[in-house]
């Protein structure tokens, strides 16, 4: 029966919640990517503001990193 197989391909292709699926996920991971990134961005810039404050008191950058 052509019915009967055309309602099980649609069934199986066009499933409401696997297009959904297609269509949240990429832009879940994107928002992911992008919430990493500014974290990252803030761990260097709190890295950078550390060893300014450091060199202004010391007059040199090295051993900031290594005791925090």
């Amino acid at each position: 029966n052509i019915r009967g197989a055309a309602k099980g391909w649609i069934k199986q292709y066009c499933d409401p919640n696997k297009t959904l699926l297609t269509i949240a996920y990429p832009a879940y991971q994107d928002s992911i990517r992008k919430s990493r990134r500014a974290d990252a961005k803030s761990a260097l810039m709190d890295a950078a503001a550390r060893m300014e404050r450091h060199y202004t008191q010391f007059s040199r950058y090295s051993g900031i990193l290594a005791s925090s």
